[in-house]
């Protein structure tokens, strides 16, 4: 029964070495208007105990008296971040593991994520959690935007009891901006991963994982083409079932870590006009895609609907080059349809996406681009044995 759960005594709780700040134990869960005022970032605080005090929207002050020691995630992005911060043999269970980069982890040297250990969030029918699962798992903190999760797989009620009596909420959801109507600011992946950083106490290897990503970013940057020979990119969404029923989803290229890549990448769009400006994205057929014409197709999130460039082509590209409209696209035509990135992205599944967009757009810059895993030693962008370093501590 649910009800066993619940903390009617007015003593410590069964977890009382993890606390889950005042704010979203009370006000935040109801609407927290208030924060999006004073907690634009996120700061830590000591208490001269041992214990410390990270603050982060929407949460507020998230107080711990130790370091965590499990952790779990609902996307991609934060248990990324625990990864690379080496505490990835902490996570415990995530949210459909299809859905994470465990082939990236393999390219760096003495990284490794024990995906068989891992337990899978489960959710019935009407994509509901069951609150006694969390008991199950019992993790010292939940690497998860408390608001988010009460809006789809929880309650705002078992929110607050599994943060009471199992262990704090700690996450920030900014996957996109556009569309998206909230009461709190939205952060940049960065720095959601520096207060990440600040709960694991592993603040030295965000900053030398940052000044990596910033020095990536800034040598890519400086090779892109001028705007007037960047191809026009059309991000759009599409799969093996959707590509049969001439069903697209056009975004905009918008803020958020989910288009992080395209953005850094200084992408031109193909699809702005097509997709209304209150909207992250709008359902197309092929009459509309071929309006705008892109002189490459990115299929969002590609990556997770097929496993393979072959199985891609099977299933999605050679479709498109059956239909009458389809096999119109100057894309199609010329075999410029690509497979997107995971928009849940942590910081080292960016890396690998933003290296791979860099070949896809930019061959003639960056080099072509023959597959995830696939790319030659001498024709990496970036330096996976000084990214592994980082994460196991050899900063």
């Amino acid at each position: 029964m649910a009800d066993d759960h619940t903390n009617t005594t007015t003593g410590p709780t069964r977890r009382d070495t993890l606390k889950y700040g005042a704010a979203i134990g009370g006000a935040a869960l109801a609407g927290c208007s208030d924060l999006a005022d004073r907690n634009e970032g996120a700061e830590t605080a000591g208490h001269g105990n041992g214990s410390y005090t990270v603050t982060m929207p929407p949460m507020g002050d998230v107080e711990f008296d130790s370091v965590p020691q499990s952790y779990m995630s609902y996307r991609v992005t934060h248990a990324d971040m625990g990864v690379a911060l080496g505490v990835g043999d902490r996570l415990k269970a995530v949210y459909n593991i299809g859905q994470y980069p465990f082939e990236f982890y393999d390219e760096l040297p003495g990284v490794d994520v024990d995906v068989d250990s891992l337990s899978e969030i489960e959710v019935n029918e009407d994509y509901e959690a069951d609150k006694e699962w969390f008991y199950e798992i019992d993790c010292d903190v939940h690497l998860m935007d408390p608001e988010y999760m009460s809006q789809w797989l929880l309650s705002p009620e078992d929110v607050d009891e599994i943060a009471q009596n199992i262990g704090p909420f700690f996450g920030h959801y900014a996957r996109r901006r556009i569309g998206e109507e909230r009461d709190y600011p939205f952060l940049s992946l960065y720095e959601i991963f520096e207060n990440v950083s600040k709960v694991f106490q592993r603040e030295d290897r965000y900053a030398a994982f940052s000044e990596f990503h910033d020095e990536f970013i800034n040598d890519l940057q400086a090779e892109l083409p001028s705007d007037a020979e960047r191809p026009a990119v059309g991000l759009v969404a599409t799969g093996p079932e959707m590509v049969q029923n001439d069903e697209f989803g056009a975004y905009h290229i918008d803020p958020g870590y989910g288009k992080k890549q395209y953005i850094d990448l200084e992408v031109k769009n193909a699809m702005e006009g097509i997709v209304p400006e209150d909207t992250s994205y709008a359902q197309v057929d092929y009459e509309t895609l071929l309006e705008a014409d892109p002189d490459i197709l990115m299929i969002h999130n590609g990556i997770l609907g097929t496993d393979s460039r072959e199985a891609f082509i099977d299933q999605v590209i050679d479709p498109m080059r059956e239909h009458p409209l389809g096999s119109q696209l100057t894309a199609v035509q010329n075999d410029d349809v690509y497979r997107g990135g995971n928009n849940t992205q942590g910081p080292i599944t960016n890396l690998f996406q933003t290296e791979a967009v860099a070949k896809q757009l930019y061959p003639e810059q960056f080099g072509n681009f023959p597959g995830f895993g696939q790319i030659p030693d001498d024709a990496k962008l970036f330096d996976r044995e000084r990214v592994a370093d980082i994460i196991n501590g050899d900063i």
